[in-house]
């Protein structure tokens, strides 16, 4: 289990989101969140 906020991993998947790097849909009050295309080239990467 991470130690941190819900607040703090909301504002860093924003921040991966506006990078193109994660897909956050929502359905009702869930969410997912996906590694993008980019995301995942990323992700081999590093």
């Amino acid at each position: 289990m991470l130690s941190t906020t819900p607040q703090n991993v909301s504002y860093h998947l924003r921040a991966l989101e506006s990078k193109g790097l994660v897909e956050i849909t929502e359905h009702r009050r869930a969410k997912t969140v996906v590694l993008s295309s980019t995301g995942r080239l990323f992700a081999r990467i590093f």
